[in-house]
């Protein structure tokens, strides 16, 4: 089925996504800052770090979930810098060549733009995540999900959807109040970095936050929530001799809910960016 047979809509966005991929898969930085960079700060943090500090006698399985957790940490890692990061810059890029100043002269369904793009950012922080993972596996992290696979890969893409979702809508707020790709890039970036180690490693070292009330955030805050949430599909094991609790990890309702509300939130800030600001407004001019 070709593009011309399909609904303007969805035709749009599969546009969209397509080019948004070929764009990413060709910006060599940014396949390092999400693949690459990500891949080798968990094995420099395993080898160099981790390991060293573990006592000689540690259990086989106990080192094998800690590596589990570094690798789904740094895979998280690589998909909010694909999906924030690589967002942000690409829409800048298309704004500073005037691309919307063409792009609102077609009639183009606004949120086909936004959701294209949002698709393959989506594939594109799947893609990094299961890079980061696929090296732990092969670094010897235990994988032994607790639900059958079809319900543990429904998790991990609902969570990584998720986490995605709220990053595209951040990064359109940050692309509407910086000025230029090279500014965009280094406020996207230092939140995500920012994000990454005041929260603990995503989640994964509960130990480095003062206080049972604020550890408890964890289990709220969308990057925290969805390493938690997916470690503990991956994984059936006893959380507390990985550092990861407490406190305890998310409970379902708790994550139906905040998935929810998080899903909707993004959904309205990027419908609004859409329509009010990119092709209704003046943005790129």
């Amino acid at each position: 089925m070709t593009d011309a047979s399909l609904p303007p809509a969805i035709a749009q966005s599969h546009a969209f996504a397509r080019r948004h991929i070929r764009v990413s898969l060709r910006d060599r930085a940014a396949l390092f800052w999400s693949v690459l960079w990500p891949t080798c700060w968990y094995l420099l943090t395993m080898y160099l770090l981790v390991l060293p500090q573990l006592p000689a006698d540690t259990a086989p399985d106990t080192l094998a979930v800690i590596k589990t957790t570094q690798a789904v940490t740094f895979g998280i890692f690589g998909a909010l810098t694909v999906c924030l990061v690589g967002f942000a810059g690409e829409l800048t890029r298309d704004l500073e060549e005037k691309r919307y100043r063409g792009l609102r002269s077609y009639p183009i369904v606004p949120e086909a733009d936004l959701f294209g793009r949002f698709i393959g950012s989506v594939l594109l922080g799947v893609g990094a995540f299961g890079s980061v993972l696929a090296v732990g596996v092969l670094d010897g992290a235990y994988i032994a999900p607790q639900h059958s696979w079809l319900v543990t890969t429904s998790i991990v893409l609902t969570m990584l959807v998720m986490l995605c979702g709220l990053c595209t809508a951040i990064a359109l707020l940050v692309v509407r109040l910086t000025n230029g790709r090279s500014q965009t890039n280094l406020v996207a970036l230092t939140i995500v970095m920012i994000a990454f180690f005041v929260t603990g490693f995503n989640g994964t070292q509960p130990w480095l936050i003062p206080g049972e009330a604020i550890q408890g955030l964890l289990n709220i805050i969308p990057n925290t929530l969805t390493t938690r949430v997916i470690l503990d599909a991956l994984v059936v094991a006893e959380w507390s001799h990985a550092g990861l609790t407490p406190p305890a990890m998310p409970t379902l309702s708790t994550t139906v809910t905040l998935v929810g509300g998080y899903i909707s939130l993004s959904a309205a800030i990027a419908v609004v960016f859409a329509r009010r600001w990119l092709y209704a407004g003046d943005a790129g001019e």
